[in-house]
């Protein structure tokens, strides 16, 4: 799995860590539908576009591309989601008071090894 940022679990996390990548899977994933039905409104253009470039990129491998990134901007949000609503009921959501109380008796400094079986 690798490093895990450790977020201290308060409503300010969720606003300045935990909703901005949702926004942005939300934005990718609006884009690669207008352009997948920009694709199919003009798919007589694109295709001779495609045919003429130097790239030989075919039709089939340009409208791959775009469902892969529909496909990845879905999995993106369910899996921001996912980690979104583990974090609300996992615990208590404690009230932001000030960085002295959020550092107060919390060891910054430890790394937690966990096996893989």
């Amino acid at each position: 799995m690798g490093c895990w940022p450790t977020i201290y679990n308060t409503a300010l996390a969720y606003v300045l860590v935990l909703t901005p990548p949702l926004g942005l899977a939300l934005i990718a994933s609006v884009y690669s539908v207008l352009c997948i039905v920009g694709l199919k409104r003009n798919y007589v253009g694109v295709k001779e576009i495609l045919s003429i470039s130097q790239d030989k990129v075919t039709p089939g491998q340009y409208i791959r591309l775009l469902c892969l990134a529909g496909t990845q901007g879905l999995f993106h949000i369910s899996t921001q989601l996912y980690v979104i609503i583990t974090y609300a009921t996992q615990g208590h959501v404690e009230p932001w008071v000030s960085w002295k109380k959020t550092h107060h008796s919390m060891s910054w400094s430890h790394v937690s090894f966990f096996g893989a079986y």
